[in-house]
């Protein structure tokens, strides 16, 4: 189905056939460089918009290629097409932008950390560095990772199930670290920004780090 470039779409062949085939049958009657030259500028749109389709592109692309398209068609062809594949190039990157600002938009803006409080004291010093034996669901991951969780409520309920297991033999303090959500984090399951789990491969800088509460 055709979808005009407002409707956040690009258009067929089919719907862009019609106005590009008047334009060059107006191009191939002029009759001075001055009318040429009139008609490019008023149909450049049209013929920009059926480059734009596959089918469009290969059917000017063959024109260029033809020895009868006279040196004027084939210049302003030419220059048609690549005005087509640099808005194509700017809409891939506008959309890669858009589609990577909603991804930030949703990141949870601070993750959290657990650890012992003898643990901090290197923690300070060293930060946080990427391991394969941090307690996690994803325990039996191979790649070293820094896990952290999604939420204080994500701490808060670990710490009342499993976390607080995995700790139930420490004699001092736990400690909760707070930091801004790294970019390169991730959610444990793909694509669930919401995700109680996250984690990043690269090491967490002691600047980054600060506790917000003891336990």
């Amino acid at each position: 189905m055709c979808e005009s470039l407002a409707d956040g779409g690009r258009r067929c062949a089919a719907a862009t056939r019609p106005a590009f085939e008047r334009a060059l049958g107006e191009l191939s009657a002029a009759t001075s460089m001055h009318e040429h030259a009139l008609i490019q500028c008023t149909h450049m749109e049209a013929v920009v918009a059926h480059a734009a389709s596959r089918t469009g592109a290969s059917q000017i692309a063959q024109l260029i290629a033809s020895p009868s398209t006279g040196r004027r068609l084939r210049g302003y062809l030419e220059a048609c097409l690549a005005t087509a594949h640099s808005l194509d190039r700017q809409r891939e990157a506008v959309e890669a932008a858009v589609v990577e600002l909603i991804h930030r938009r949703s990141r949870p803006a601070t993750l959290f950390h657990v650890t012992t409080d003898t643990a901090w004291e290197t923690i300070q010093e060293e930060g946080l560095r990427p391991t394969c034996k941090d307690r996690s669901s994803a325990a039996a991951e191979q790649t070293p990772r820094v896990f952290l969780f999604g939420s204080r409520q994500d701490v808060d309920n670990a710490l009342g199930n499993w976390l607080g297991e995995e700790f139930e033999d420490h004699d001092g303090d736990l400690v909760i670290i707070e930091m801004q959500t790294p970019d390169d984090a991730e959610p444990t399951f793909p694509g669930d920004e919401t995700s109680w789990e996250w984690s990043t491969s690269h090491p967490i800088a002691a600047a980054a780090l600060r506790a917000v509460d003891r336990c």
